[in-house]
């Protein structure tokens, strides 16, 4: 699942960072749907850890999360480029928060913690740098997004490749 989440989260980054000038709309209805699509992969896996009576609460954290900055960006996507920028500032702020908190409880027992550490990090410097540069428009949010997207899209693949081979030994 969480080569999923990482493979989508690369899509939808190289089609930000492609597309030339991108209205508040276009990128609202990008992000809620890849937060969305995060945030339901998020929760299913956040269920099948509780039913192997594993840890889940950092899936369920970041299922609430990006279902609700997903489910906002979808039924409002015609807002003002400043709106369209703190919404997904406040998203890479709390997904990055949750992702640090979770990669440092994994880091000490699995070197792919940092992977999710690492991403984590990059997600909430990310979004306080748009938060602290609102002028910065629609089309830096769109770039930055596309960006964010896609390293911790490639981060969140490694990691899951390699908790998939940690597992296995």
């Amino acid at each position: 699942m969480g080569l999923a989440r990482g493979l989508a989260a690369i899509s939808v980054g190289a089609l930000l960072v492609s597309w030339g000038p991108a209205s508040s709309a276009a990128v609202m209805i990008s992000f809620g749907a890849a937060a969305v699509f995060r945030g339901a992969a998020c929760e299913l896996e956040s269920m099948m850890a509780l039913r192997r009576r594993k840890p889940w609460g950092f899936q369920a954290a970041l299922a609430v999360v990006g279902l609700a900055a997903g489910i906002l960006a979808l039924g409002k996507p015609r807002v003002s480029p400043n709106a369209a920028l703190y919404l997904v500032s406040a998203w890479m702020v709390a997904a990055g928060a949750v992702h640090m908190a979770w990669g440092s409880e994994l880091a000490p027992a699995l070197r792919a913690g940092r992977l999710k550490a690492l991403g984590g990090s990059l997600s909430l410097a990310g979004g306080f740098l748009l938060m602290l540069f609102p002028d910065s428009g629609i089309r830096v949010t769109a770039l930055a997004l596309g960006v964010l997207c896609l390293l911790t899209g490639s981060l969140e693949s490694a990691f899951s490749l390699l908790l998939k081979r940690a597992l296995k030994r």
